[in-house]
């Protein structure tokens, strides 16, 4: 639970509100890989707050 307070200069307010969140995405698969790109899929987690897109970051660096 968290309290959101707004002020306009002239009056408060403030109200309790709860947050939902969204699960991770399931069964991540690799596709198909090519020397400049690869395709991926994953299973929309069911539960938790509705999806409404994801963000896929990139990088070249290799971790052992």
């Amino acid at each position: 639970m968290y309290v959101c307070f707004a002020s306009n200069g002239v009056s408060n307010v403030s109200d309790v509100v709860s947050l939902k969140v969204a699960r991770s995405p399931t069964l991540l698969l690799v596709v198909q890989t090519s020397a400049t790109s690869v395709i991926v899929e994953w299973s929309q987690p069911s539960g938790g707050a509705t999806v409404t897109g994801y963000v896929v970051h990139y990088s070249d660096r290799v971790v052992n």
